[in-house]
């Protein structure tokens, strides 16, 4: 059975750690040519899923250094707005 396979508890992992589609496992372990194996297809698939894997954390990345900026913003004009009323009270 593919439980028994050598590359399945890498591929089983990396499908908990990645949001991928049943449509993308099943693109990546098609063989692309007539005689290729299941060892190469379950390799492009850890392969498909390292990269969507690193993607994914990639774009976290991002938006979490979008939120901080938004963040600082948000700081920086409200400290404008109570100067600029602090200074109209004077």
């Amino acid at each position: 059975s593919i439980e028994s396979h050598p590359l399945f508890d890498t591929v089983r992992c990396l499908l908990e750690e990645t949001n991928v589609t049943p449509a993308d496992v099943a693109e990546n372990l098609m063989p692309k040519v007539a005689n290729e194996d299941a060892e190469a297809s379950l390799e492009r698939l850890i392969q498909a899923l390292r990269t969507s894997k690193e993607e994914a954390k990639m774009k976290a990345e991002k938006e979490a250094e979008m939120k901080a900026v938004n963040s600082s913003e948000i700081v920086a004009e409200d400290k404008e707005i109570k100067e600029k009323i602090g200074n109209g009270k004077s």
